[in-house]
């Protein structure tokens, strides 16, 4: 039987004696550098403060509240979905240098940490620890890599408490974790390392999102297409009565931006169909049944494809670990024929910053990896193909979306947003004799964004392998 020697102190330091909690891997950290205890190189530790609907403010007369979302898992802050608190709220706040760890959240994600690089006005959740350190013993940036470089090894995860669905790493236990604490020179040494990576990876995303956003601007000045510069939102505007008759009552479809946008596309001298004189299938989806709880003579295992798996910036995401597996009924099945060049729409669903009205294409990829199905919040359509390429109208549709267009065909019930489907498949869909050199320049785009991002994955993987080695003597 395989055993392990643990330090009696370490018992009583810690508070812990279940066998899972020391054998997380710590100890291979001190193989070459001094492993030393967080909570002795530190000079506070804090954390923040819970904060309901009621005790929050607005982005114009509030502070940011740091929370998990904002803290990504390379360990960078992101503000793109942000929670306020009132400015006067005399609660404790962020200053530079300091990290913040993330001291609850689901069990693969405790643990992740990020630096505060500039000098602004923060608060934290109380799910967040304020760690301030003694920079005689210890370099920020450093403290900050190596909790990252522990929460990807799953230290955290072992060492964790569980409760609710949630688990915990609170100041006590984060204190008590040994991390290998090289002299300075080294420590700024992985520091500069990173920081280089960093640089050169953010240099890759940048030029992968300018490929990107070159792609829309591409395809309208293809189709002879100039949207309307973003205006203020129109609260209140006429239509005349008759324009509303058999139509939908719905004020974004009869915006002044929907209008100019839907006479762009009518006005134009591009050949012009509405998708569904162009339509060859329709097919609802379904969420199907628990695989324990369907009989296999029936049922057929399926990779069901929610609105989860759309990717705003390429097609569907369907490698990542949260993809559902159902069972779903052989001739539900057979009926919705999923087929290379089908085009899947979301058509329920959505959120505040969110519009529903997503599409996704479906490839010969996709289809040889699993057996798919899709949701019933999804819809799929099948077009002619001798009438349009298929991946052509599924650019076109989603710069629809884009600049959009498609918000103008869309409902919103009990917080739910609900695509009309009529009017979606009513719209006009611009057919250029050049269809296929159109989607060939989009897919180069694509093809380079992507070699880009990998390149950036590839630039801060070997800086953590680079640092690993300093860390373990692994040369």
């Amino acid at each position: 039987m395989e055993t392990n020697k643990v330090r009696i102190s370490n018992c009583i330091a810690t508070r812990r004696l279940d066998p899972i909690f020391y054998r997380c891997g710590i100890s291979r950290f001190g193989k070459i550098f001094k492993l030393t205890r967080v909570g002795l190189v530190v000079s506070s530790m804090q954390s923040g403060f819970a904060a309901g609907k009621e005790n929050q403010a607005t982005a114009k007369d509030g502070i940011i509240q740091v929370r998990p979302t904002n803290i990504d898992t390379e360990g960078e802050l992101i503000f793109d979905k942000n929670i306020y608190i009132p400015a006067d709220a005399n609660r404790p706040m962020l200053m530079k240098e300091d990290i913040v760890f993330n001291n609850t959240n689901s069990q693969e994600l405790v643990g992740k940490s990020a630096m505060i690089r500039e000098n602004k006005s923060l608060f934290f959740s109380n799910h967040i620890t304020r760690i301030r350190v003694n920079k005689s013993m210890i370099i920020p940036d450093y403290l900050c890599i190596i909790l990252n470089i522990y929460q990807r090894e799953k230290i955290f995860f072992s060492i964790c408490t569980n409760w609710n669905n949630q688990s915990g790493v609170n100041i006590e236990l984060l204190k008590s974790v040994e991390i290998p604490l090289p002299p300075l020179p080294t420590q700024q040494k992985i520091v500069d390392i990173y920081n280089k990576a960093k640089r050169e990876k953010q240099e890759k995303e940048k030029e992968s999102q300018r490929l990107l956003d070159e792609i829309e601007t591409y395809l309208l000045a293809q189709l002879g297409i100039e949207p309307p510069k973003e205006q203020q939102v129109e609260l209140m505007f006429k239509v005349k009565a008759s324009t509303l008759i058999g139509g939908r009552y719905n004020p974004f479809s009869y915006s002044a931006k929907t209008a100019m946008l839907q006479e762009l596309i009518t006005s134009s001298p591009i050949k012009k169909k509405r998708v569904n004189e162009m339509l060859v299938l329709s097919s609802a989806g379904d969420w199907g049944t628990d695989e324990d709880e369907a009989d296999v003579k029936d049922f057929i295992r399926c990779l069901v494809i929610r609105s989860t798996e759309f990717d705003n910036q390429y097609n569907l995401n369907l490698d990542s670990s949260r993809v559902k597996y159902r069972m779903v009924k052989r001739d539900k099945l057979e009926k919705m024929d999923l087929q290379e060049g089908d085009i899947l729409v979301e058509k329920s669903g959505g959120s505040e910053d969110q519009p529903v009205g997503r599409v996704a294409l479906l490839t010969s990829d996709m289809l040889q990896e699993n057996t798919l199905s899709y949701s019933n919040f999804i819809h799929k359509i099948r077009l002619d193909k001798a009438q349009v390429n298929p991946e052509y109208a599924f650019y076109f549709l989603r710069t629809m979306y884009r600049i959009g267009m498609t918000e103008s065909m869309q409902s919103q019930t009990n917080g739910i947003r609900n695509l009309s489907m009529p009017s979606f498949l009513k719209q006009y869909l611009l057919l250029p004799d050049n269809q296929e050199e159109i989607t060939e320049q989009i897919n180069h785009k694509y093809a380079q964004a992507r070699k880009n991002q990998e390149q950036a994955k590839r630039i801060i993987l070997e800086a953590k392998e680079q640092i690993e080695r300093i860390i373990l003597s692994k040369i």
